[in-house]
């Protein structure tokens, strides 16, 4: 019987052994040339002695993960594949990462038992394929390493059934011989770090009461209580001016005498309710991105902290079109319930606009037409702008302690670094950052947020950490120097077939795929999308300008077609209300629409100036960035010094906006025409107003469109989408991060306009002509000594090959 993937070689004239061929995966035995017989006879005697071994239990070896790779870096967890911690009993019972099992490749068994020749007819040839089989599976246990918690890759738990001749594939290595294990080889001084690191535990810390810790608990200014209790005010004056309407006018007939349209009179009657509203509205949105900011570190901040805050949380607002509910998830219903009274004032707008109408009075005798309130309408408001107050109420109680455990805003990169700096929770993100999707990545865990100790040193530092679980990171010592030199793809001892099918080769090959460097933008920002919005947003647009001035359809009025135009005597006007709240309402739509795009730009430039050149951006333009904590129109003007114009247009495009509801809503009135019919008019001026802000809002679409630079491989709305692309950054290890206790001290330091006797940067870092350091977002080795996609320095010796990838359109 011949067998193609079989050799006989002679390597010993006294024992035989097996010779094991890497690209040939067989056995072949070997014994004193002349005692050499043919294969067909050792098969049969085989054959013959393992029907006297029918009674011993086959059991296959278990599986072995293995890793054709032998790299050459610090032996840490950091480093893929992982080293098992089993090896070393923790202090205290914290969870063990497990390492993943490898599955047999059935592609190679299949192949080589292809080659096997055809069956010879009235011979059983089962014992023989499983043999082959088990000699496979041994082939990949040599090359790889033992499950965890194994001392041996040899330790089988049974016997096989074929006998081996003398071969020792049948002896049974008992656990309990000392003779039968492998001698462990001594541990290396970089091993001997690592099992230190390994073994130090996160142990919770008080916060110290030295002036170089600063005093945990920061709150943006619009979350403190005298800001809140302002907004309480403003909500109590509402009520109070809406409440003093409703009372009035039953008392008295009416407000103020009708004047006609255009008049001050009329503006403060038909424009002025809904622009109050709007300025209310947009400090909601101030609040509420504060809200969504701050409630991820003040949810760690306490111990009941839920399982899943870093990567269920988002840190960008998302309360407009649609409701976001996630917060009654993530174990925050009070601020879920905020939110929810948050979106639902939004209405006010709309239903300001129709609150007063006109009613014909008659006083000592004679009509007259006279401003007055809806009753309904205002007792509605009132109770919306009771919720609202309810709701800020909630928000200062949540906040009242300042549980949120920060030292300032973090509004930036710079700030994620320093928060993430000595975490012991990156290591779990290994490969996040070309994922679709983190959640699945971060098993859930309880986080805490402020200062730390560990079991072996006295040192407290500030961070995001899992109490009693291992440190798991590389030493201060390890950095990239350690990985720079591991084996590379043409190292002669690397295995090709293996490597191909190994989780870190598609990892390397992933994350310099254009496929998933440049696969995600929101929804409504892809390329179909953006179309979509500029054909529906142009037509309509034109087809309002031709309504609205072929003919003069709009300045000699137009029938309300059908619906009634008598006020009753609480001041309800079906007409009036129906051309005053539907208008206002479609304008707040738009406004509310456009929240998420300006929302998605700010978030998204500093990965944009980070990948615009391949020179990077300076820190000033990347790392310090903090447009989402930016107050409307401040945005603009600070883009705009930024010379990032299209983040400023967007922006002034959110506020402008704002005046579309504004005067949609008291535009039409139902008017008296040659004094006997009643047409819907509208007040010109303020029209013309309304086209031009209808007209930049149109053409505005034709601006969103994002370029390839602001493409991501996933989202970064929580905080483990910005972890992912810093996990293994050198950055996290940059002596710039260590001991800052300021906002203006990181800004300074990044700036290197102090510090720079005592943190001076390496030769190779380039600089500008400011002298200021350069980052860039693209492929860079990281602290494991394996390439990766993320934020990092840019160093001189990049400049040239990163210049070329990026003239081929591969890494940045």
């Amino acid at each position: 019987m011949n067998v193609g993937t079989a050799r006989l070689d002679t390597v010993n004239f006294s024992q035989p052994q097996l010779v094991h061929s890497p690209s040939q995966r067989s056995l072949a035995a070997s014994d004193h040339p002349s005692d050499h017989s043919s294969f067909s006879d050792y098969a049969s005697e085989a054959s013959s002695i393992e029907q006297r071994n029918r009674s011993v239990q086959y059991e296959t070896p278990p599986s072995r993960a293995h890793s054709p790779i032998a790299t050459k870096t610090a032996d840490s967890e950091m480093t893929l594949p992982s080293r098992p911690v089993a090896a070393y009993p923790a202090p205290l019972n914290v969870r063990r990462s497990q390492a993943p099992e490898t599955r047999i490749r059935i592609s190679d068994l299949y192949r080589d038992i292809h080659n096997i020749s055809p069956p010879t007819p009235g011979v059983d040839e089962t014992p023989y394929i499983r043999f082959a089989i088990e000699q496979l599976t041994r082939d990949e246990e040599l090359m790889g390493r033992a499950r965890q918690g194994s001392d041996s890759s040899l330790d089988y738990p049974g016997e096989r059934v074929i006998s081996d001749e003398g071969l020792g594939y049948n002896a049974v290595l008992t656990p309990q011989k000392p003779a039968a294990r492998r001698t462990r080889r001594p541990r290396t001084p970089i091993e001997d770090v690592t099992r230190q690191v390994v073994d130090d535990i996160f142990v919770t810390a008080d916060p110290p009461e030295h002036s170089q810790f600063p005093q945990l608990g920061y709150l943006p200014p619009v979350l403190r209580l005298p800001v809140l209790l302002l907004f309480i005010c403003v909500c109590l004056l509402m009520i109070a001016a809406l409440t003093f309407c409703n009372v009035y006018c039953l008392q008295n007939s009416g407000l103020y005498d009708y004047d006609g349209t255009g008049t001050a009179r009329y503006f403060v009657f038909q424009f002025m309710p809904q622009l109050l509203g709007i300025i209310v509205i947009f400090w909601i949105f101030v609040l509420q991105a504060a809200v969504y900011r701050i409630i991820p570190f003040a949810s760690m901040a306490t111990r009941r902290s839920q399982d899943r805050v870093l990567q269920d949380m988002s840190i960008h607002s998302a309360n407009f079109l649609l409701p976001d509910l996630r917060h009654f998830r993530c174990g925050e219903p009070v601020i879920g319930i905020c939110l929810a009274v948050f979106w639902i004032s939004y209405i006010a707008v709309p239903l300001l606009s129709c609150m007063f109408q006109t009613e014909l009075f008659e006083i000592n005798g004679l009509q007259r037409w006279r401003w007055t309130s809806v009753q309904a309408v205002v007792w509605i408001l009132v109770a919306l702008y009771a919720l609202l107050l309810a709701a800020t109420v909630l928000i200062a109680l949540r906040f009242r302690r300042r549980e949120s455990a920060l030292m300032w805003d973090p509004v930036s990169l710079a700030d994620l670094i320093m928060l993430f700096q000595k975490s012991n929770i990156v290591p779990d993100l290994d490969g996040s950052e070309i994922s679709e999707s983190i959640r699945a990545h971060i098993p859930p865990r309880p986080l805490r947020l402020g200062y730390w100790t560990t079991s072996r040193t006295a040192e407290i530092f500030h961070t995001i950490g899992e109490e009693n679980a291992p440190l798991r990171r590389l030493s201060r010592g390890q950095n990239v120097s350690n990985g720079k030199h591991m084996e590379g793809r043409d190292s002669p001892n690397l295995n090709i077939e293996q490597q191909r099918y190994s989780h870190a080769e598609s990892f390397n090959r992933n994350i310099h795929s254009p496929y998933f460097r440049y696969r995600w933008s929101p929804r409504f920002l892809r390329d179909s999308a953006v179309v979509a919005w500029i054909v529906a947003a142009l037509t309509l647009y034109l087809a309002f300008l031709i309504v609205s001035f072929v003919n003069s359809a709009v300045k000699r009025g137009f029938p309300p077609g059908g619906v009634r135009t008598v006020t009753n005597p609480h001041g309800f006007s079906p007409s009036n209300f129906l051309f005053s709240f539907l208008p206002c309402l479609l304008g707040m739509l738009l406004l509310l629409a456009w929240q998420p795009i300006d929302t998605y730009f700010r978030a998204i430039q500093p990965f944009a100036n980070l990948s615009s050149s391949p020179d990077g951006a300076s820190a000033q333009h990347s790392l310090l960035l903090s447009y989402p904590a930016c107050y409307p129109l401040q945005t603009t003007f600070v883009a705009i010094q930024n010379h990032d114009y299209k983040v400023a247009w967007i922006s002034l495009v959110s506020v402008l906006s704002a005046t579309i509801p504004v005067l949609a809503g008291g535009i039409f009135t139902a008017q008296f025409f040659n004094q006997s019919q009643v047409r819907i008019a509208a007040t010109m001026p303020a029209y013309y107003v309304l086209c031009v802000s209808l007209g930049v809002y149109a053409f505005s679409f034709l601006v969103v469109w994002p370029k390839r630079k602001r493409y991501l491989p996933h989202a970064v709305s929580t905080l483990a989408d910005y972890l992912s692309f810093l996990y293994v950054s050198p950055l996290l290890a940059d002596p710039v991060f260590v001991g800052v206790r300021s906002k203006d001290e990181l800004s300074e330091r990044l700036l290197g306009q102090a510090g720079a006797g005592k943190n001076k940067r390496r030769r190779i870092e380039v600089r500008g002509e400011a002298g200021e350091e350069r980052f860039v977002f693209g492929i860079y080795v990281g602290r494991d000594g394996r390439e990766h996609l993320g934020i990092d320095r840019l160093h001189r010796a990049e400049i040239e090959p990163r210049t070329r990838e990026a003239r081929r359109g591969g890494r940045i």
